[in-house]
């Protein structure tokens, strides 16, 4: 639970080393549950008091980047494969736990309407990312999509969601992948996993 101390410990550290506004989100979770946006030290502090109360632990305090969200599903096939690129607009103040539930809160486009350099620079990074932490089987990960050029990652998913109507499926179906054969491939991919050997 977030102590006093600790709110006003991470508005110290938030004016002296980012600004605003920035983008809070607990550390572990997903679907956008518990985040915000917070444009002064104001609407952070009420963020995280309001927080209090929340299952969360922990809470990441980040840059806010404004951008169109993007993500880029990889399924392991022998090697690292890459689904068609998906992004989403919303007229939310972001992409937030509504936005992802209701299809009359966004618009997507799969395959992704990207200039060629950025997609395959987000292609390219996607794959780094995914080699480089050791996922296996399967990851989705998400970026922002800058007017200014930029293209940072948020983060990635080793466990992403597998709902019919999700991000992994949309992508995969562009890809001429059906849901029952995308569930079918990622179970695959446990049984060519090496062995852990500690």
């Amino acid at each position: 639970m977030l102590s006093e101390n600790s709110v006003e410990s991470t508005l110290t550290t938030v004016e002296l080393n980012l600004g605003y506004p920035v983008f809070v989100k607990p550390a572990g979770g997903g679907g956008s549950l518990g985040a915000g946006i917070a444009r002064d030290a104001g609407e952070l502090a009420a963020l995280l008091r309001a927080r209090r109360e929340v299952q969360y632990a922990e809470y990441m305090v980040e840059e806010y980047i404004d951008g169109v969200p993007c993500t880029v599903g990889i399924l392991d096939q022998g090697r690292p494969v890459v689904l068609p690129l998906l992004t989403c607009k919303t007229d939310r103040a972001f992409y937030d736990y509504e936005a992802k539930h209701d299809r009359g809160l966004r618009r997507e486009s799969c395959p992704a309407a990207l200039p060629e350099e950025v997609e395959q620079r987000v292609v390219e990074t996607a794959l780094t990312v995914h080699r480089r932490i050791g996922a296996h089987g399967v990851s989705r990960v998400d970026f922002l999509i800058c007017a200014d050029g930029r293209s940072p990652v948020l983060e990635v998913n080793t466990v992403p969601g597998l709902s019919e109507h999700g991000n992994l499926a949309t992508m995969a179906a562009a890809a001429g992948v059906s849901y029952v054969e995308l569930i079918k491939r990622v179970l695959d991919t446990a049984f060519t996993k090496d062995s852990y050997v500690p």
